[in-house]
């Protein structure tokens, strides 16, 4: 038989499921995360939203329903993660659940503020994709890397060119790349696309038997650097050349050496050297000006 109020069999239309003095005394003392609206009405709160749904305080740490990452969070990651990276866990113990919990940790203690280990496993990718897309941009003819500053620099007309085209890159190019030396540490062995897509991939160091491996950590990190870097380098260079389109070469060429600065008979000298040694030219237009004028300053030098 049908209830009143046109309920469900078995249930009056009005009816509600019993509750115990407990449980209404767990509920009062005891708000809950997400207060649901009146049912009349729908309405909630915006400021109860607010101050229960992420400013709810657990010991010293408030917690959030969603951790944002900040310039300075970014920075303090990064930094972490390339310690450890460098440190005695090593490279290869970087992913794991333990090493990106004990990062969320150390980031939770520094801010104040709940991160979690699904909070960096969200910020990875990003990270990751940042990474790449300098790398990419390293590699564009139209640029050139400067290591000791961290810059990518592009003349003027391409900057603006390109910052149309790609608005996201724009403020990486001619100012310093502040988290730079943190996230090759951290991402470089899982993507490299230099030298004609060479990847360098993680524990595939080989040696020979008569070679000499340092037992000192530090010297071993150096090496390892200075090799990525000689690759990474050699791979802009046969991209950047690879790049260059032959109608553009002289006139690129011959701007590039006389605005190093030198008198128009110098620079006619350079010119036609370049001219007669194709890939000498294109290398020296990859170069970063200051380079440039390095370079010329050693073949002036060479012809007295």
């Amino acid at each position: 038989s049908r209830g009143r109020g046109g309920g469900a069999p078995g249930l009056a239309g009005d009816a509600r499921p019993p509750f115990s003095a407990g449980r209404i005394s767990t509920a009062s003392s005891s708000p809950p995360l997400f207060r649901r609206g009146s049912k009349r009405t729908g309405s909630v709160d915006p400021k109860v939203i607010e101050n229960e749904a992420e400013c709810i305080v657990s010991g010293s740490l408030t917690s959030s329903r969603r951790f944002k990452w900040s310039k300075d969070r970014n920075k303090f990651l990064t930094n972490y993660l390339m310690q450890q990276a460098s440190g005695a866990k090593g490279k290869d113990a970087l992913f794991r659940e333990d090493t990106l919990r004990e990062a969320a940790e150390a980031v939770s203690q520094r801010f104040q503020r709940q991160c979690s280990v699904d909070d960096v496993q969200r910020r990875l990718p990003a990270l990751r994709e940042k990474w790449q897309r300098i790398e990419n941009m390293k590699a564009l003819g139209s640029a050139s890397w400067d290591h000791t500053t961290r810059m990518i620099n592009m003349r003027e007309a391409d900057y603006q060119q390109y910052a149309m085209d790609h608005p996201k890159d724009s403020g990486m190019l001619n100012r310093p790349i502040e988290d730079y030396d943190e996230l090759p540490s951290i991402f470089r062995d899982e993507y490299d696309p230099s030298a004609d897509g060479i990847q360098l991939k993680r524990g595939q160091n080989a040696h020979s038997d008569d070679t000499k491996v340092s037992e000192d950590p530090m010297e071993q990190k150096i090496a390892n650097e200075d090799i990525h870097y000689l690759v990474l380098k050699i791979g802009e260079l046969i991209d950047a050349i690879k790049s260059l389109k032959p109608r553009d070469f002289a006139d690129d060429l011959w701007k590039a050496v006389t605005a190093c600065g030198y008198n128009d008979r110098m620079s006619i000298t350079a010119f036609e050297y370049f001219l007669k040694n194709e890939v000498e030219g294109k290398i020296f237009l990859v170069r970063s000006p200051d380079l440039r004028k390095e370079w010329l300053a050693k073949f002036f030098s060479s012809l007295m």
